[in-house]
């Protein structure tokens, strides 16, 4: 069943429709387009303002190495508002992905808390949410949650701002004027499908208390005195032309299959290799699709893309033999039994891209711009 507006198949996180066709997704455009935005914003950047801690800060960012991050950063900045910035490695991330992340921090001249979690503990979990819910980057976002709440409560700071409320903008789960904030109720219905991170880890996880604490969402008496707030839901959000700014402080975007948004999650050697292939076993829908509905609902646009799963398949085959650390035979097990239907499912509807490739004129500085990693999977890299 199509949507009657974007005329994409029914987003398959929300497989329903209103009586007259409209998917849950164009509903949330529609009310995002109608709402009235005006002086939202600058009443939260003075709340912001007003609630500030003795120590200088007035929110913490945290950060991902993503064209929003800059952003997100500069728009805090502008407004006179002083942000700390801080970054948990996944160690998912390429040679592009470091130079953004250090970038940001030496171009806008910002104070950063980085967090290296214990590589192997980490690495094991990373392969237990495979094995459990074929999600490799749940740890690294529950870990970045965690971290972000314990340094803004260690400077006695009020707020964390995030850009894109995800599920409201890409999916219509929630409705673009509920202006959800960040909570452990958010993170269960969003990141976990339902399911709780205490059910995740008891499934089979080898992890010890300790390593289990920095996981969790904090508590509510941390979150009554801590707001996490999405920008995205104070202002007609346009992720697309947002990102674009980045490109004017030395943000590089990467070259990509499976999406035409070289901004996007780049520098990220996961994102759009397994962990995109294993949303579209679960879910029927690569990254891509949701960044074309974008195009479609708020541009009346549309762009090529393709997907290389030859690329796809050698850059698991890296994963599983560099950060995993598995054997060859555990790789070709895991290709044979789990992904192999998905790809060949995947062939068999893709389209070969035209020559003439189509593209807004208003992205393709992005496309000029991009480049290719050169090293993918980097544990850590020094910054300038």
């Amino acid at each position: 069943m199509q949507c009657k507006e974007c005329g994409l198949g029914l987003h398959p996180y929300l497989p329903t429709a209103t009586q007259d066709l409209q998917c849950p997704f164009c509903q949330s455009v529609l009310e995002n387009i109608d709402k009235n935005y005006s002086g939202l914003l600058q009443e939260v950047i003075e709340k912001i303002k007003n609630n500030s801690n003795t120590g200088g800060y007035h929110c913490v960012v945290p950060l991902r190495g993503d064209a929003e991050d800059y952003y997100v950063v500069d728009l805090l900045i502008k407004n006179n508002l002083n942000p700390i910035v801080t970054f948990c490695n996944s160690y998912f991330l390429n040679d592009i992905g470091w130079h953004n992340i250090h970038n940001l921090i030496t171009t806008f001249d910002v104070d950063s808390r980085i967090f290296n979690p214990n590589l192997s503990r980490y690495r094991e979990f990373v392969s237990h949410t495979i094995r459990r819910i074929m999600d490799p980057k749940l740890p690294i976002r529950m870990l970045s949650y965690r971290f972000a709440y314990e340094t803004a409560e260690q400077n006695n700071i009020p707020y964390i701002i995030y850009g894109t409320c995800a599920p409201a903008y890409y999916t219509g789960k929630f409705p673009a004027n509920a202006q959800l904030r960040l909570s452990r109720w958010w993170t269960e219905q969003h990141d976990m499908s339902g399911s709780t991170l205490d059910e995740i880890i008891n499934s089979g996880a080898q992890l010890s208390h300790h390593d289990v604490s920095n996981y969790l969402f904090p508590d509510g008496q941390v979150t009554k005195k801590i707001q996490g707030l999405f920008l995205s839901n104070y202002m007609k959000w346009r992720h697309l032309e947002n990102n674009l700014l980045a490109l004017n402080h030395g943000f590089l975007p990467q070259s990509q299959t499976g999406t035409f948004d070289y901004l996007e999650n780049s520098g990220c050697s996961i994102h759009y290799n397994l962990h995109d292939l294993l949303r579209i076993k679960k879910f029927g829908n690569g990254k891509g699709n949701d960044h074309s509905r974008i195009l479609v609902a708020y541009y009346n646009d549309n762009a090529d893309y393709c997907n290389s799963y030859g690329d796809i398949v050698k850059n698991t085959q890296l994963f599983f033999k560099k950060f995993l650390e598995s054997t060859q035979s555990g790789f070709e097990w895991y290709y044979e039994n789990k992904l192999k239907s998905t790809i060949e499912r995947c062939k068999h509807n893709s389209r070969p891209l035209n020559e003439a490739q189509n593209f807004p004129d208003w992205l393709k500085k992005s496309l000029e711009l991009a480049v290719t990693p050169s090293e993918q999977y980097i544990l850590f890299k020094k910054g300038i």
